[in-house]
């Protein structure tokens, strides 16, 4: 058999071989290695948020790794790329990116939901960032980029988005100062203040 499929339950029989594939070739799949024990979904989708969309994630918790599928091959280079000269970090712990030798993941999404999840919640969160900016200059057209506040707005909540999961992703952009939570028109939205302008500016592209 030449290829393989990743299955949830972490069945994967092949072999990882040598510690640095930064060289391998480009797949849309990350494979993500030393991850801290008590990682979770969220955190490892947000390591490729800024990049592009996150289409898929298995986490393989007994080995502390995971995959990690972004929609495109160019945005999981530009991934790869990044965190060759940055070492990425969790909780404080280094961990290692590499491309996968598989260039999809084939997750059974009955063993793999909560992490579907996850996902699903994060990408409503991330997918209502491109028409903040409309509203926030229809609101304030006179100075809209100057804001250090972001309105979101989810839609298609499969999963509860706690402060904690806002905190998270938006983190990784500055300082989150504030972050209000509540429903308006039956849709759940947040009110999230950055320290600096253009940390906002910078979450909302």
């Amino acid at each position: 058999m030449s290829s393989m499929v990743v299955t949830a339950n972490g069945n994967d029989k092949k072999k990882f071989k040598g510690d640095n594939k930064m060289d391998g070739a480009p797949s849309r799949v990350l494979h993500i290695r030393k991850l801290p024990g008590e990682v979770t979904e969220t955190e490892v989708i947000a390591l490729g948020l800024p990049f592009g969309k996150v289409t898929n994630i298995l986490m393989l918790k007994g080995k502390n790794q995971a995959f990690l599928e972004l929609a495109t091959e160019e945005a999981a280079v530009t991934v790869v790329n990044y965190y060759s000269a940055v070492t990425p970090h969790l909780r404080n712990q280094p961990i290692y990116i590499q491309y996968s030798n598989h260039k999809e993941l084939k997750t059974d999404n009955t063993l793999n939901q909560r992490a579907q999840a996850v996902l699903q919640a994060v990408t409503a969160v991330q997918a209502t960032n491109a028409p903040i900016s409309g509203t926030t200059v229809s609101e304030s057209a006179v100075t809209p980029a100057q804001s250090p506040v972001l309105r979101i707005i989810i839609d298609n909540m499969y999963y509860p988005v706690t402060l904690d999961v806002l905190h998270q992703i938006f983190s990784k952009f500055g300082a989150v100062l504030k972050i209000i939570t509540f429903t308006k028109n039956n849709q759940f939205q947040a009110l999230l203040q950055y320290g600096d302008p253009v940390n906002a500016q910078q979450a909302k592209l």
